[in-house]
């Protein structure tokens, strides 16, 4: 009975964070969200930002006691790395985000509801100045739950699979935050994505259209190329690296990431030496 509860209070806190995510996703629909400018400057885009890391709060909360601390400190780092890498390409100018690849990994390792965590986290944080990202919580949430359990099913132990599964979570973030886009926000968008969008509006003298096509050809782009290169992490990084993610209670999930070559059932027993020789077997 104990155990029953407990797992009926887990649910119960994901199924609250997720609500308050829905909630906050749409009040940042309303006319006025778009004019804010400062997250704590009035109640609307204060209250938003107060359900996101509600949110965040609930879902971490739901973990409680089903992980050790590793998880916890590598959902901190996961986050920074979403941080650091969505400032990194918001700067180069080209049309991709790579602002979920810690949330991919958490995702992977962890499971959907911890990586849904960590991308709530990382969102929070990066809107604590500007809250006009706050429109995309539904979006990195979604991601985080389908590469979870995409993750789960096998979907990433052979290259192939993984590139078409990533591609095919990037369509569906795409059309997932087409709403919030289409809803005047496309200003928070990087430099290379708007530029990308305007290239689209020359063609087809539609602002709908051209948004449409700039997320159908960034967002499938960012997220195949995002789950590869983690999936690539988590198969070659150095063993003390590895070590610090690869143990007793996270060896299936590390085992259901690019175990499978491409035209056989299973990898040899001995690999090759060599890095370049390795990576043949999947590409």
């Amino acid at each position: 009975m104990p155990v029953n509860r407990a797992f009926r209070g887990q649910r119960i806190s994901v199924v609250l964070g997720v609500a308050c995510a829905v909630a906050a996703w749409g009040l940042t629909l309303t006319p006025r969200f778009k004019f804010a400018e400062r997250t704590f400057e009035s109640l609307l885009p204060a209250t938003v930002w107060g359900l996101s890391f509600l949110c965040v709060l609930l879902l971490f909360g739901s973990q409680r006691g089903l992980w050790s601390r590793h998880a916890l400190i590598n959902a901190l780092l996961a986050v920074v790395v979403d941080m650091v890498g969505s400032t990194v390409f918001f700067n180069l100018h080209i049309p991709l985000y790579m602002d979920t690849v810690g949330t991919v990994f958490i995702a992977i390792i962890y499971g959907p509801v911890l990586g849904m965590g960590t991308a709530a986290l990382a969102l929070s944080l990066r809107c604590v100045v500007s809250p006009l990202e706050l429109a995309y919580l539904p979006n990195a949430l979604i991601l985080a739950l389908m590469v979870g359990w995409l993750a789960r099913r096998g979907a990433f132990k052979r290259m192939i699979s993984t590139l078409f599964a990533g591609y095919g979570l990037g369509i569906i973030a795409a059309l997932v935050s087409l709403a919030s886009t289409l809803f005047a926000l496309n200003q928070i968008l990087p430099r290379g994505a708007r530029e990308l969008a305007n290239f689209f509006l020359l063609i087809t003298h539609d602002e709908t259209t051209a948004t449409l096509l700039q997320v159908l050809t960034s967002d499938p782009l960012d997220k195949a190329f995002t789950v590869v290169l983690v999936c690539l992490f988590i198969r070659f990084v150095p063993k003390p690296v590895r070590n610090s993610f690869d143990r007793p209670e996270t060896q299936s999930a590390v085992a259901r990431v690019l175990t499978e070559g491409r035209f056989t059932l299973s990898l040899d027993e001995e690999p090759p030496r060599s890095f370049v020789g390795r990576l043949q077997r999947y590409l």
